[in-house]
């Protein structure tokens, strides 16, 4: 597994996420693994705003509220991958069972969008159990 993962080229990570308790939890932690919140540069939150319902705050780290799915994570990620503010990209997902969705559909998103930007940059899954 480790033989795919692009070693870091920086300490500013951009977090996705479709939980608020995810986002709190990163943000309250990262310092402790030496890493920097990455600031969304303008043109970062004018390429994601299409792919984000209103109520979601175009920060870092992105909550993109429990509705987002895998064309979502997908959009998202790619915007991040191509944005140079950012070395290190964290895709969280908290599956809510009663909207129907699949435990690996927002997977498929953040891997479909590391792989057609080239692999260029570090990529994290979590699934918080």
């Amino acid at each position: 597994v480790l033989s795919f993962i692009t070693p870091p080229e920086g300490e500013h990570i951009g977090i996705l996420t479709n939980s608020g308790g995810n986002a709190v939890f990163f943000s309250d932690n990262v310092d402790k693994f030496n890493l920097k919140l990455a600031e969304f540069s303008d043109t970062l939150k004018e390429k994601i705003a299409p792919h984000l319902i209103s109520l979601v705050k175009k920060i870092n780290p992105l909550d993109m509220i429990g509705v987002a799915e895998e064309q979502q994570y997908y959009n998202i990620a790619r915007e991040m991958f191509e944005d140079p503010g950012i070395d290190i990209i964290v895709g969280s997902v908290v599956i809510p069972p009663f909207l129907g969705m699949k435990s690996d559909e927002h997977f498929r998103g953040l891997i479909r969008a590391w792989n057609e930007t080239g692999r260029k940059k570090t990529i994290d899954s979590i699934i918080p159990f």
